[in-house]
């Protein structure tokens, strides 16, 4: 998998060059003091990845009780994002425009909002109507929005100590990703690739740090997890429970069985024991009907000869 991703970089680079997905103003901190204001984009951040979360396998609920046959379910969810489309045109496809836009800080405050709401309705519904398609992209649009949305907020209140929308919509991407899949260390290198961007790595540590903690408390996995947990996979439980959950007793059920007559001597019992290898025989009357269980360790004494006096 390694070697795949080194070759597949290498040949990407050579044809596109060795540019980031997103190019961004240089940003840092404005005042120490703007430290502290981050860790609020982290608690939004989280609520919005548990919104998102939440809506995306309602939806596939919804979708699922639908008494339609599924290309009218497809059907009814390409109308749907289509009247969004011809209104908000920005939340099609990956986004990556918008979220360019947005990290030069050039939308307005509430149709920020509205874009990262409005993805989350989209990306719901593409997926629940039978669509294909992923979450990361729409995570990071989701977090740009979001995180410019609150950087407007916040520059507007605080104008002398804060950078401009563009670093928290930087800083939200990270964040949401990061309570989405809930693996905060994966979200910040990923940002630093996307971005190659490092001057505001403490904002963008503190931020998703804090929305992977609100997510873990409300969320039984991460976006992923939980779809498996769906399904009835645990892959928190460990191998042995996932494996013991999904096997059944006639599964593990043994027509033949190991068996010894009620009369038999110790010499018959032992080469029974030697001849069905088993751990246990059933002693049986005449008629099949069960005596008991002889276990080898029953007979083990015996063995070993008579104790010494």
């Amino acid at each position: 998998m390694v070697l795949a991703a080194v070759v597949a970089t290498t040949i990407s680079r050579h044809y596109f060059g060795a540019l980031p997905s997103f190019v961004i103003p240089p940003y840092s901190l404005q005042s120490n003091w703007e430290i502290l204001i981050y860790p609020f984009l982290g608690v939004l951040s989280g609520l919005m990845a548990i919104l998102f979360v939440t809506t995306l396998y309602r939806s596939e609920d919804l979708f699922e009780k639908l008494p339609l046959p599924g290309y009218l379910k497809a059907t009814l969810g390409g109308l749907l994002l289509g009247l969004m489309i011809s209104r908000w045109p920005q939340v099609f496809g990956v986004g990556y425009g918008a979220i360019n836009v947005a990290l030069t800080s050039h939308l307005p405050l509430t149709l920020l909002l509205t874009l990262a709401l409005l993805k989350i309705f989209a990306t719901s519904v593409t997926l629940g109507s039978g669509g294909s398609g992923g979450i990361f992209a729409p995570s990071l649009f989701i977090g740009a929005m979001t995180g410019g949305f609150f950087g407007s907020w916040m520059h507007q209140l605080f104008p002398a100590v804060t950078a401009g929308p563009g670093a928290y919509a930087l800083v939200g991407m990270g964040a949401l990703v990061a309570g989405t899949t809930q693996a905060p260390i994966t979200a910040i290198l990923i940002i630093f690739e996307l971005t190659n961007d490092y001057q505001i790595i403490l904002p963008l540590m503190a931020s998703c740090l804090i929305s992977t903690i609100i997510t873990s408390i409300y969320l039984q996995g991460s976006i992923y997890t939980i779809k498996l947990l769906r399904r009835g996979v645990d892959i928190h439980g460990g191998m042995e429970q996932n494996i013991l959950s999904s096997l059944k007793v006639k599964d593990l059920m043994q027509e033949k069985v190991s068996k010894v007559g009620g009369n038999a001597t110790v010499p018959e019992i032992l080469a029974a024991f030697q001849e069905q290898d088993a751990s246990y025989l059933h002693v049986v009357a005449e008629r099949e009907e069960l005596l008991g269980i002889l276990s080898f360790h029953d007979i083990r004494r015996l063995l070993a000869g008579p104790a010494p006096s």
